[in-house]
């Protein structure tokens, strides 16, 4: 059996694949709510400047212009496969076959089912990188992961920060952003942020909470939230929030990891243009450190890999013979089959819980033959052989549907054991009968051979319950056997008596005959002495009457006083 179970073990995990081969880092970028430039800077750039006109979109196919992100789609596309998605609504179908959802100035809230998608992506392996937006509504994703960015149109400013910008044109300049151009260098010790000096940080967002996580950058104490429409852009209102803001943070949750920055225009081509910074080296570590996990459809193999172990030991327990524990060790399996198959349906985790649901049912049978097995030794220790007897072969029926040899045959040899004992009782018992009938049938003055009958077969039947192990009936035969002796010793003693008495007797009676005959001989009366001949035939029949000599002993007594 053992071997057959590691045959199916090995079967069904080379069946399988146990090992997650290098694949590239999937990327989906959602457009599907694009945001463009809005008026006022569509404005500073006067149209009759291009060729064409002008795509103001910030897109990630945007490679022409100083806004979108084309350059980083660039870097993207040199250390992963990159899919832009442009419609449609958000759902965990669309996400399971990528490892990082990117979401960068969007103009339209996700809907609750997309975020609650979006949540289940990432609680399954999947990396979220969300660009905040000063102008998107970032809460709507942000908010499940209990981060909100600052609610307020604003942009963070700081007067005394380095700026990083050299050829940012002047009508930028003039739109009143002159501080809003920073060189972030409080920045944290993690693999996010290898080689990273300075993140250069356009119209940045502050993250303003966060219930966990780790901020990996900030600002100064320097910096603001410049309010839009409000007093002045460009310098600080009493009213508006002082910095130091967390603008990088950085999480997991579940199987997979997020990143929130605010400051999504930090990616735009200009900024990627200019020197002295390392969004490009943020960028590709953050997506690293977001692949690292897998996505869905990488976080089942590595789910089924765990589910092999565990039916592993599982298949150990059963195969030796644990059921209870094995029952357990299967269901945890076919629990962790399942979550393979609900991060992502799969082929290997239908196969592995349909045999491990096939095992769950003979750990069943197996827990109900070990309990039926338990009841029937305690009916062969109480002695109740039929019912012992009908547990053994219900159980011995149900271990062999399972293939349970050695309590096959040990059902088998109890069964046995079982109706070997009935027949020792039987036998004993009915030798105990019979040495009953002889010794109630041996009752005799002087003939003890029927006690010498009983007593052989009391012995007989004390060597039966011997063997069956009864010392209440073993004790039963002893003192029989002991009745038997005192019965026989006494009978012995009787006739030893009785043989001297007669002996006595046949002497007077001897003489008497002697006697008579001398008077006879001397003219004595015949009748005197007849009378005397039947007052001893009178003794002598009393006495046979009473048992004290035998009828033989008694008929040649009499024949010889007769004479």
């Amino acid at each position: 059996m053992k071997k057959a179970i590691a045959l199916l073990i090995l079967l069904l995990v080379s069946s399988m694949n146990m090992t997650q081969s290098e694949q590239p880092i999937k990327i989906l970028i959602d457009e599907s709510r694009i945001d463009s430039m809005d008026e006022l800077i569509q404005w500073l750039f006067p149209s009759e400047e291009f060729p064409d006109p002008p795509d103001w979109r910030n897109s990630f196919e945007n490679y022409d212009y100083e806004w979108g992100f084309g350059r980083a789609a660039e870097a993207l596309q040199k250390i992963a496969s990159v899919t832009i998605r442009k419609s449609g609504k958000i759902s965990y179908s669309t996400l399971k076959d990528y490892d990082i959802l990117i979401i960068a100035s969007f103009k339209e809230d996700y809907g609750t089912a997309e975020v609650d998608a979006i949540m289940e992506f990432v609680e399954n392996g999947g990396g979220l990188l969300m660009l905040g937006d000063y102008r998107s509504p970032n809460n709507c994703i942000s908010r499940p992961f209990d981060v909100l960015f600052y609610s307020k149109e604003a942009i963070i400013a700081d007067k005394k920060a380095e700026n990083f910008s050299t050829t940012i044109r002047s009508e930028v300049r003039l739109g009143g952003l002159l501080h809003s151009d920073l060189l972030i260098t409080d920045i944290g010790n993690h693999s996010v942020m290898r080689g990273v000096e300075k993140i250069a940080l356009y119209i940045g967002l502050p993250i303003s909470s966060y219930e966990s996580g780790t901020v990996l950058a900030k600002t100064s104490e320097d910096s603001w939230a410049d309010t839009i429409g409000k007093g002045r852009m460009g310098a600080k209102d009493s009213e508006e929030l002082e910095g130091p803001f967390s603008i990088v943070l950085i999480m997991e949750r579940g199987k997979g990891r997020a990143v929130f920055f605010g400051g999504s225009w930090s990616f735009f081509n200009w900024v990627m243009d200019e020197k002295g910074h390392q969004n490009l080296n943020f960028l590709e570590n953050t997506v690293a450190w977001l692949g690292e996990p897998g996505g869905p459809y990488k976080q089942y193999r590595t789910i089924n890999e765990e589910a092999q172990e565990s039916l592993v030991h599982a298949m150990s327990l059963y195969s030796n013979h644990k059921f209870s524990q094995a029952k357990s060790a299967f269901e945890d399996t076919i629990r962790i089959f399942e979550e393979s198959s609900r991060i992502y349906l799969n082929a290997d985790a239908h196969k592995g819980i349909e045999e491990v649901t096939d095992y769950l049912e003979k750990c069943e049978i197996g827990i109900e033959a070990d309990s039926i097995f338990e009841n029937a030794l305690q009916f062969l220790d109480k002695r109740e052989y039929e019912r012992a007897i009908e547990a053994f072969e219900k159980c011995r029926l149900m271990y062999e549907k399972i293939d349970h040899t050695e309590r096959i045959e040990e059902c088998s040899t109890r069964i046995d054991e079982a109706h070997h004992s009935i027949t020792l009782q039987n036998e004993a018992s009915s030798l105990f009968q019979q040495a009953e009938d002889v010794f109630s049938a041996a009752v005799s003055t002087f003939d003890f051979t029927g006690y010498e009958k009983a007593k052989s077969i009391f012995e007989e039947a004390k060597n039966k319950w011997l063997e069956y192990d009864d010392p209440a009936r073993v004790e039963a035969c002893e003192e029989r056997i002991v009745q038997c002796t005192g019965e026989i010793a006494e009978i012995k003693k009787t006739r030893t008596t009785v043989i001297a008495l007669i002996a006595g007797v046949l002497v007077l009676c001897i003489g008497i005959v002697m006697v008579w005959r001398n008077v006879a001989k001397k003219g004595e009366p015949v009748s005197s002495r007849r009378e005397e001949a039947k007052s001893v035939i009178k003794t002598i029949s009393e006495r046979y009457a009473r048992g004290e000599i035998t009828r033989k002993e008694y008929e040649e007594l009499k024949s010889l006083l007769e004479k």
